[in-house]
């Protein structure tokens, strides 16, 4: 059923044997805790290599495979707003993603300088790396009770995500923001990133194995309960 309707997907995109096979393999993913919302990039990224090899622009690509009007208005607002398409200094790009979770729809633009002078800028007692510049973010989550706490919830989830390290707030913007970000640094770079995330590798600090789990769970609680 999968490989069907992956090969009907690929068909209307204009992709010509379109094949899906099923595969297992080890995750490159260190050891670090990850909220689900967040394991949005790659999913993004293949969109945005539909989009490369069928000679579509990414943002239209998806908007045009939205269904209904909701959805797509969205990556318009951020489009728009973010000025989506513009010419922009190699080693710089945007990134566009969009997500539907909680029956909200969301997206992101972003801008990042992936250029030698910023990635190995000088930082005290800091690690440098890729830096986003600018970040758009539209959501629709329907009528909002505390319109200035979903202000707040969704500025603190672009934060986590823009960041490449997913938080506990704002999960609904976690996703289609780090996503964006995946998007723009495989455009930025020219290299499609396989593992995330993406700067791993420079964090400062070294993740701690899951198995066995060490230090182990405490087993004493109610020993100590007051």
């Amino acid at each position: 059923m999968t490989s069907r309707l992956t090969e009907r997907a690929g068909r209307s995109m204009g992709i010509r044997n379109c094949r899906a096979t099923a595969a297992s393999w080890a995750s490159s993913s260190r050891s670090m805790t990850w909220l689900g919302v967040a394991r949005k990039e790659a999913g993004e990224l293949i969109v945005d290599r539909l989009a490369a090899k069928t000679g579509r622009d990414p943002y239209r690509l998806r908007r045009d495979f939205l269904r209904d009007d909701r959805s797509r208005a969205v990556p318009a607002k951020v489009a728009e707003a973010g000025a989506w398409g513009r010419a922009m200094p190699a080693g710089t790009a945007q990134g566009i993603a969009f997500h539907a979770e909680y029956k909200s729809v969301s997206a992101a633009l972003v801008e990042i300088d992936c250029r030698p002078e910023t990635v190995n800028r000088p930082i005290r007692d800091g690690v440098t790396g890729p830096r986003v510049t600018k970040a758009v973010f539209a959501v629709d989550v329907g009528l909002a009770v505390n319109p200035r706490g979903l202000e707040a919830q969704m500025m603190g989830g672009v934060m986590d995500g823009t960041s490449e390290q997913p938080g506990g707030a704002g999960e609904l913007a976690v996703a289609a923001s780090t996503a964006a970000v995946a998007c723009a640094y495989g455009r930025a770079t020219g290299t499609m990133p396989t593992s995330f995330p993406i700067n791993h590798g420079t964090l400062s600090f070294t993740p701690k194995p899951t198995v066995p789990p060490i230090p182990p769970s405490p087993a004493d609680g109610l020993d100590h309960a007051r």
